[in-house]
């Protein structure tokens, strides 16, 4: 599920741990699936920021580049990752028409050279569901201090000891 927590400075980049959501929590977070044959699969996470676009890591836009199959739908208010239905009380399944990884991101480089940025633009708009509201320019002073409480919503591991991932 998509779940909440509170980050720790020891983790250095990993986030674990948590504790599930529920149905439409955080309706805005987009489950990146791709298909295998007539099944989806959970792909990557991203998140609903205009009716039309959604972003994500751009790490999670290289299908193709590796051999696999490209993502073609992200999944909104819903959690569960590992069923082929949305949240049956307004989950919606959009359909991807293209996307964009930050021009200056590299694979070869750590952690993407700090552009691991990519966005998705969908075929049709999300309606119903209100996108997150990105913090404007002006506010980024106030929401970057260190030793604030965050919330962060996704798909992770559970524990780094089984390695298993959210449902």
């Amino acid at each position: 599920s998509a779940g909440f927590l509170q980050a720790n400075a020891q983790s250095g980049f990993w986030i674990v741990g948590g504790q599930n959501a529920v149905e439409g929590q955080f309706p805005w977070i987009g489950d990146i699936r791709a298909k295998n044959g007539t099944i989806q699969y959970h792909y990557c996470g991203s998140a609903l920021i205009h009716p039309y676009w959604a972003i994500t890591a751009a790490h999670c836009l290289m299908g193709d580049e590796f051999g696999i199959d490209n993502p073609t739908h992200v999944r909104f208010n819903t959690v569960s990752t590992n069923t082929q239905q949305v949240n049956l009380n307004g989950g919606i399944s959009a359909e991807i028409d293209t996307f964009f990884r930050h021009m200056s991101f590299s694979m070869n480089m750590g952690l993407g050279n700090g552009y691991d940025l990519g966005l998705i633009k969908l075929k049709e708009p999300v309606i119903g569901i209100v996108p997150i509201a990105l913090p404007q320019q002006a506010d980024t002073a106030h929401y970057y201090q260190a030793n604030r409480v965050m919330t962060t919503a996704g798909w992770g591991l559970v524990d780094t000891f089984s390695m298993m991932s959210a449902d």
